[in-house]
């Protein structure tokens, strides 16, 4: 959303929260909805809402977590290296 058209600094007493709520849909849910469904956005994905290098436009962010690794694949893991080590003192 272009920061100097925001729908509320030309809003009237009349029209309430609409302006509002239109600017919502055309600038973040519509472009959430877009990647959601080109698959851009993938399960466990933290999306957050932040201003352009320049600061007069809106962009979805979408950040992967790291993925957290249970505790018996991690001591897996580390009996697989610790041998691997043993072997290499050989």
């Amino acid at each position: 959303m272009p920061i100097g058209s925001c729908p509320l600094q030309h809003r009237t007493p009349g029209s309430g929260a609409r302006p509002l709520r239109r600017a919502l849909q055309r600038y973040v849910e519509n472009p959430l909805s877009q990647r959601l469904l080109s698959g851009d956005i993938t399960p466990g994905s933290i999306i957050s809402i932040d201003l352009n290098e320049a600061g007069d436009n809106l962009v979805l962010v979408t950040k992967v977590p790291i993925a957290v690794v249970p505790e018996a694949a991690l001591a897996d893991l580390q009996t697989a290296h610790e041998g691997v080590s043993s072997s290499d003192e050989r």
